[in-house]
């Protein structure tokens, strides 16, 4: 569907995830809009082959195809600057960004884009629904925004969409389209971050009063995965790395203008660095390479802080093995417990001392077993509280 001649690039990241390269660009390829250029940049994979990668484009591209371009990194730079070097040769007059593991929805996701800049022209950038799928794209796991999101999108205003996303992630770039101008408004990608390239722009634009149009439709599929779930060896420091960038991003681009925030807003973007920010990054960072049991024994008593992070930690590994369990046996040690103090109060003969200890053992096992069992859903209802509580500041 040759619906204008303003070009649309497409600038496709990959780094080690080249399994999923060829279905991205084939979800590129296989739009109905004309014309576009797809960019490929990749940041110094391991086995990354861009004869290959050039003969598969040529096999499978359209007449919508006006140019491609393949980039391969000698070695590795990370987000920021590999997205930087690719946007040199950026020739579109709208841009599409997208990591080789996320793809477009369907065959006309782009000409929606376009569609949606022609009956709204004052729009420099416009979101579209993202979906969060398995490797495999059999499974969904969510679908963004929520809906309380989709209620500030329907307001359309800048600051109300500044207070949300300078809290906490929204939607990711593979699910927007940008006009070429935003790059100006924001004075380009900021170099100073390594893995995080798109939140600085989405809060720059917003603070320049630019409220992002809005499309109710899935436009992007994401695999879960990627920089930000990296938990290999090789991935550690990365992953160390993305979560200081985050680190940076609010003391930069939010704490400077902390007061704007309402007093809602202001809540939980701090509920949001202390339980979910602070938080991943001491398992991640710390509390992961801490070696030895005795080592992590002392982190957890370090601070009250880091004892309830590790209670919660250990209490949820505890109740995978044997607690969940729990709930039949309760009721076995209740019984015991009962049955036990009955026989010790109302047995009238004598007791021999032997006799007497065993049945005091037996009743001081029944009664320790009902109250660990007690205990245990006690901590699972508060400890299930505070799961859901981190899972609410993430969709309101």
């Amino acid at each position: 569907m040759k619906l204008t001649e303003n070009l649309v690039s497409i600038v496709v990241l990959s780094y080690q995830n080249l399994e999923y390269l060829n279905e991205c660009i084939l979800s590129i390829l296989n739009q109905d809009y004309s014309p576009i250029q797809l960019i490929v940049s990749d940041d110094a994979s391991d086995f990354f082959d861009e004869k290959a990668l050039e003969m598969f484009i040529e096999e499978n591209k359209h007449d919508n195809l006006a140019d491609f371009k393949i980039i391969a990194n000698k070695t590795n730079v990370g987000t920021v600057k590999n997205i930087i070097n690719a946007f040199t040769y950026v020739k579109g007059d709208f841009y599409i960004t997208s990591g080789a593991d996320d793809l477009l929805a369907d065959n006309s996701v782009v000409t929606r884009f376009i569609q949606k800049f022609q009956k709204e022209p004052e729009d420099v950038w416009v979101c579209g629904k993202l979906e969060n799928v398995s490797e495999n794209l059999e499974n969904s796991y969510q679908v963004y925004p929520t809906e309380y999101d989709i209620s500030v999108f329907e307001e359309r205003d800048a600051k109300k969409h500044w207070n949300l996303w300078a809290r906490r992630g929204v939607l990711c770039t593979c699910s927007i389209c940008y006009r070429k101008q935003v790059l100006e408004i924001v004075g380009g990608f900021d170099a100073s971050y390594a893995y995080v390239e798109d939140w600085p722009v989405f809060l720059k634009l917003l603070r320049n009063g630019y409220a992002p149009g809005y499309i109710d439709k899935i436009v992007a599929k994401r695999r879960i995965g990627g920089i930000s779930r990296n938990f290999t060896a090789a991935g550690s420091l990365k992953r160390k790395r993305f979560l200081q960038d985050k680190y940076h991003l609010f003391e930069e681009e939010v704490n400077p203008y902390i007061n704007e925030m309402s007093p809602e807003d202001l809540k939980k973007y701090k509920y949001y660095i202390k339980e979910l920010l602070d938080r991943t990054y001491f398992f991640d960072c710390i509390y992961s390479e801490c070696g030895g049991k005795w080592k992590k024994f002392k982190l957890m008593f370090s601070s009250p802080q880091n004892f309830l992070w590790i209670l919660e930690f250990q209490f949820w590994q505890y109740w995978k093995k044997v607690g969940y369990k729990m709930r039949n046996w309760n009721v076995l040690y209740t019984i015991l417990l009962f049955f036990l103090i009955y026989i010790n109060c109302c047995l009238l003969e004598p007791l021999s001392v032997i006799t007497f200890t065993i049945k005091g053992l037996a009743l001081g096992l029944g009664t320790l077993l009902t109250l660990l069992t007690l205990l245990t859903f006690l901590l699972k209802g508060v400890f299930s509280n505070r799961a859901k509580k981190r899972v609410k500041v993430t969709e309101s």
